[in-house]
């Protein structure tokens, strides 16, 4: 019996590492990928980086205008406790439609982005 236990434990731990799928507002299914930090300007930059199948350009059925509320939802869920935390002075979400290095160009993602500063446990969309 106490060779279960241990097996029992491997399982929920190789539970563990696999990103459960977050149900977005624009009704997508969205998988947490990679949290990056990058310095810009002397700020650390959170980089919240998300895989969205619906968004791609051929086949996808979410366009960006229906996945701006989705951009704004993560940062309230993820980036704010990564501010809160004092890991980040702003938050960059990364809706991609398939895995891709972060900084490489391929005509072949889609990606949508969106930069934000949190205030008052609120994120708010800065232009970049």
């Amino acid at each position: 019996m106490k060779r279960l236990v241990p097996l029992a434990l491997l399982a929920i731990a190789a539970c563990k590492d696999e990103p459960s799928p977050v149900s977005a507002p624009s009704g997508q299914s969205i998988t947490p990928h990679e949290t990056l930090f990058e310095d810009q300007a002397g700020n650390t930059i959170g980089i919240l980086r998300y895989i969205a199948p619906a968004i791609a350009r051929e086949t996808g059925t979410i366009s960006f205008a229906q996945a701006e509320d989705d951009l704004k939802y993560l940062c309230q869920r993820d980036g704010i406790d990564l501010v809160n935390r004092g890991k980040a002075d702003q938050i960059i979400v990364s809706l991609i439609d398939q895995p891709s290095p972060r900084g490489e160009t391929n005509p072949d993602v889609t990606k949508f982005i969106a930069l934000f500063r949190v205030e008052n446990e609120t994120c708010i969309w800065e232009l970049f």
